[in-house]
């Protein structure tokens, strides 16, 4: 049987992060040992071919087909799983659990949806499931919100998550790229999947941010599916431009609010002033903005993804594994883990910029004010579009832009309905929300 501080590692998955967890194993384990004080030893890695080329050399005997020889494995006290299928990794990390092993993930689906029942578990058996790795790469955001952060009462959670719809976002910013052609440069470089839907509709942010929120405001698990999601597929070269030339720039943000009507949280294209901190993180980096009291304003920012970034923050838990197994003490965390109260879309109150295609005359300003004001829609400017005026037969076009302050999500889609009626409106284009 193990020995009490020995800590004999299972690894579930050796795809791409798996690799690169393996590969810093295998060119730093003196040095891991070293930083455990303790000897880490990989005993059993999980694979679905024994015979397959891989980039990373194993030593023989190590490789199994068989999960059980893992996480059913008496002499394996550790299992780091990287499976990377929802259900499988649902179940190989319920499974190690109640066979008293810590645990370590990267998968934010899994942890996202299922974060109660497995952390119950991790306690119901003395041990600790760990997932650093499962936001924002090698960012290492949670340990902070777990244990340095907890003085602090947090407010507000805003996000670049994903690095793939950041770097074709960068690239249509700055090379007036359409989206289907940056989109295919992100494929052709790795960045993004053949089926890109996870990514560029938004899923993926809405998981991590999920995390976060749940996390940072301690009033409960926020449920993924409660999360309002909106996608980057269709945004324009156009949208660049005009939102160039009012001074601001486009990225897919997560953003979460604690408000006494509860938690505000949304996934979608946003529009950020040039100033914000989070305007300038650009290409396949991700960043976070939190804002408390007292600590004020703080931005961490950094590779959001890639084997070897999510490598570094799956052994950063490992070493806290190790030393809660020479130490038998594990840390204390007042997380919440019954569902958080997340406020319905349609009631959640943002700022929107919303474009128009309007036929050119007297009273459009003044009617669209007041569809906007019967609907309880408060109007900070109504912007004619630098450049967009021109002339279709013998009709004056031209686009307009409507900026609206904090008003009910509701509210402004009822309003825009109203005004795709009237009989100048010839578009409702393009809808983002606006943070300050």
């Amino acid at each position: 049987m193990i020995e009490k501080n020995e800590v004999n590692i299972g690894i579930l998955g050796a795809g791409g992060v798996g690799t690169s967890v393996l590969e810093h194993y295998y060119s730093s384990a003196d040095e891991l040992s070293k930083s455990a004080g303790t000897p880490l030893k990989i005993s059993q890695v999980l694979v679905r071919d024994l015979h397959k080329s891989r980039s990373v050399v194993i030593p023989k005997g190590i490789l199994t087909t068989d999960r059980n020889k893992i996480t059913k494995n008496p002499d394996i006290n550790l299992v780091i799983s990287l499976l990377g299928d929802e259900e499988a990794e649902r179940l190989a990390i319920t499974e190690a659990l109640h066979e008293e092993k810590q645990v370590v993930t990267a998968n934010k689906v899994v942890i996202a949806k299922y974060g109660p029942e497995l952390l119950e578990a991790a306690k119901q058996n003395g041990v600790v499931l760990l997932y650093e790795a499962a936001v924002g790469g090698g960012i290492q955001i949670v340990d902070n919100l777990l244990h340095r952060y907890t003085p602090n009462q947090f407010r507000s959670v805003q996000g670049i998550l994903n690095g793939t719809t950041n770097s074709i976002l960068t690239r249509m910013a700055l090379e007036g790229m359409d989206y289907k052609t940056a989109l295919k440069i992100a494929q052709d470089q790795g960045l993004a999947e053949p089926d890109p839907t996870n990514d560029v509709e938004g899923h993926d942010v809405a998981y991590k941010l999920a995390i976060l929120a749940s996390l940072a405001f301690k009033k409960g698990w926020v449920n993924p599916n409660d999360i309002h999601r909106e996608g980057i597929s269709k945004i324009t070269s156009q949208d660049f431009k005009n939102a160039d030339d009012m001074g601001y720039v486009i990225k897919l943000i997560g953003t979460a609010n604690d408000t006494e009507k509860g938690i505000n949280a949304w996934v979608a294209p946003t529009l950020l002033p040039k100033h914000h901190l989070l305007a300038n993180i650009n290409g396949a980096l991700n960043g976070i903005l939190l804002q408390g009291d007292p600590i004020g304003d703080v931005q961490i920012a950094g590779e959001g993804a890639g084997g070897k970034p999510t490598a570094a923050s799956v052994w950063s838990d490992v070493l806290k594994a190790a030393e809660y197994i020479k130490t038998g003490t594990f840390p204390k965390t007042n997380i919440k883990l019954a569902q958080a109260e997340v406020l319905p879309f349609s009631k959640s109150e943002n700022s929107n910029y919303v474009g128009m295609t309007i036929t050119d005359g007297y009273g459009r300003v003044q009617k669209i004010g007041e569809i906007c004001r019967n609907n309880s829609v408060s109007i900070n400017q109504i912007l004619q579009i630098k450049g967009r005026k021109w002339m279709e037969g013998r009709i004056n076009m031209a686009e307009m832009a409507i900026d609206m302050d904090p008003s009910a999500e509701g509210n402004i889609t009822r309003a825009l309905v109203e005004l795709s009626a009237t009989d100048f409106c010839q578009k409702i284009g393009s809808r983002f929300r606006m943070l300050g």
